[in-house]
C-alpha cells in the first residue's frame, strides 16, 4: 500500500461525479435504515460533527450523504471542512509507527 499512487488527475480533484453523488446519497439512506437507534436518538444538529477535508469533492460527498439521511438533512446538519495539513485521520499512514514498519 505504501507504493500506491492515485490515478486521479489533479484537475478532476474537485469534481464529484453523478455516480459519486448517487452513491453517497444512497449510503446516507442505508446507514439511517441500518442504524435506526443511533439516528432516532439524534435530537439536534449540535450532536453531529461531520468533518471532511477542505477539498470540494469531499465536501460534496458529505453533502450528498446528509441529503440521503432524512434525519441529518432535516436537522440542518453542518459540514466542518478541515485543512488536510492538520487532518490527523488522513495522515494516519504517516503517523502510525506500526504502519510505517510494514
Amino acid at each position: 500500500m505504501k507504493n500506491w499512487k492515485s490515478k486521479m488527475v489533479p484537475e478532476y480533484d474537485n469534481i464529484l461525479t453523478t455516480n459519486g453523488r448517487t452513491r453517497m446519497r444512497n449510503l446516507g439512506e442505508r446507514m439511517q435504515k441500518r442504524l435506526i437507534k443511533l439516528f432516532d436518538n439524534i435530537k439536534s444538529s449540535s450532536e453531529i460533527n461531520v468533518s471532511v477535508t477542505n477539498i470540494v469533492r469531499t465536501i460534496q460527498s458529505a453533502e450528498e450523504y446528509i441529503r440521503g439521511s432524512n434525519k441529518l438533512s432535516s436537522l440542518g446538519t453542518k459540514i466542518n471542512p478541515i485543512p488536510s495539513e492538520i487532518d490527523y485521520l488522513l495522515k494516519f499512514p504517516d503517523l502510525c509507527q506500526k504502519y510505517l514498519k510494514v
